[in-house]
């Protein structure tokens, strides 16, 4: 009995599905650092104004004078924002993936992939968990940081070793953040070298160490 060929990879998303319009995301956030750079000149200029007395007609005329850079710079980041809020206001907030530039279109993975990946992501939180499980027995303080460490294991440097003479192979962890860390660490490769646990498909026996003193 044969097997059905499975397909992996992406897929077209239904294009008459809507999403926020990327055009209008561009020009709000445009529109936001406009009035961010106004709202700084205008703090400038007003600092510079709050201790001028307004009925002092001519010493206020002469500060104004001295900060018309600055009133022309508002002036522009007034237009500025004036024409994006134009431009946003003539399109719409929600766009389908039809009306979406081709290289911006979204992809979905097809089913065969996604069951992969989802089965993927399902053992690495299962390997997880195992490992926190693990560390309670000699980390007091598991239950709070235990995944944060196991999230930095993952996450760092690390080297890998063969050693075909002696059928072996080194997984050696860099030193971690804490001095905390880099002990549990230990304590974690003594467990997993005390499985004698061999490298998938190979007689190649896994050794865990670590670099920190």
């Amino acid at each position: 009995m044969s097997c059905g060929k499975q397909e992996y990879g992406t897929e077209p998303v239904n294009p008459k599905l809507t999403m926020p319009n990327p055009g209008y995301k561009v020009l709000t956030y445009k529109l936001k650092k406009e009035n961010e750079k106004k709202a700084r000149l205008e703090a400038r200029m007003f600092k510079q104004l709050e201790d001028v007395n307004t009925f002092d007609l001519e010493n206020f005329s002469t500060k104004i004078s001295k900060n018309a850079d600055l009133i022309e710079k508002i002036n522009a980041h007034n237009q500025e924002i004036e024409a994006l809020k134009a431009t946003r206001k003539s399109i719409p907030t929600r766009i389908t993936v039809a009306q979406m530039p081709e290289k911006h279109r979204y992809n979905k993975l097809k089913q065969e992939s996604k069951k992969l990946k989802n089965a993927v992501i399902m053992l690495a939180y299962r390997s997880e968990s195992a490992l926190y499980a693990i560390m309670s027995e000699f980390y007091k303080d598991n239950e709070k940081e235990g995944r944060m460490i196991l999230k930095e294991i993952f996450t760092s440097d690390a080297d890998m070793i063969p050693d075909y003479k002696n059928n072996q192979i080194t997984i050696r962890l860099h030193s971690l953040s804490t001095p905390r860390a880099n002990n549990a660490v230990k304590e974690l490769c003594t467990f997993l070298n005390n499985t004698e646990t061999c490298f998938p498909y190979t007689n190649l026996l896994l050794v865990y160490e670590t670099l920190a003193n």
